[in-house]
């Protein structure tokens, strides 16, 4: 009986062995793999830097873009809102409804001097509904015409100030023939070098 137990003990034994040498194995395993999925995670945390500053240059590169083309972008939406019965008005001025293209044909003289022409008619008809975008569109294009042209500038013309009959145009909604200015309806534009008034304002007294 003692022989059998002693024999059981020995088997034990070596079960403990071998399960002890398997264990010390699979950690062994472990040990490695972890090790390479350190590795890994340091790799994917390299990656990682690398694709933010990326996407941090990216950005700042869109911001100047934007920065520099917003003005444009901002002018195209503005014309692509318009319904087609002034798009159609539009297009004697407008001939290249691009972006680049509402640039290059708004920023000409003859082409401002026109586009407030229509502006003016339509404030004095008072019946387009998208007249707030073509006098928004206008102001954007003459930002970027006086840059061209810097003799020129928007007439200065504030609510309060005596109406003149040299310097503004009297909208038909006026309650009084002369006084104070109670709102600027359309800015007119002036030349700087002679004073002369080449668009007055269209205003209500």
């Amino acid at each position: 009986m003692l022989r059998k137990e002693l024999s059981d003990l020995v088997k034990a034994y070596e079960d403990l062995a071998q399960q002890k040498k398997k264990t010390e194995k699979d950690l062994n395993y472990l040990k490695e793999d972890n090790k390479n999925l350190v590795k890994a995670l340091d790799d994917k945390k390299g990656e990682l830097k690398s694709k933010q500053e990326l996407v941090s240059e990216v950005n700042t590169a869109l911001d100047k873009y934007k920065h520099t083309f917003e003005s444009d972008i901002f002018l195209s939406q503005l014309y692509h809102e318009l319904n087609e019965k002034t798009q159609g008005s539009l297009r004697g001025i407008f001939k290249d409804t691009s972006t680049q293209g509402l640039v290059a044909c708004g920023i000409q003289e003859k082409n401002i001097s026109n586009l407030w022409d229509y502006i003016k008619n339509e404030v004095v008809n008072g019946d387009n509904a998208d007249i707030d975008r073509v006098i928004k569109m206008f102001d954007a294009l003459f930002e970027r015409f006086i840059l061209a042209y810097p003799m020129f500038a928007f007439q200065e013309v504030t609510k309060g100030i005596e109406f003149d009959t040299q310097q503004h145009i009297k909208h038909n909604t006026s309650k009084n023939t002369s006084g104070p200015i109670q709102h600027v309806l359309l800015r007119g534009y002036v030349n700087t070098n002679t004073n002369k008034v080449i668009k007055p304002s269209v205003v209500v007294i």
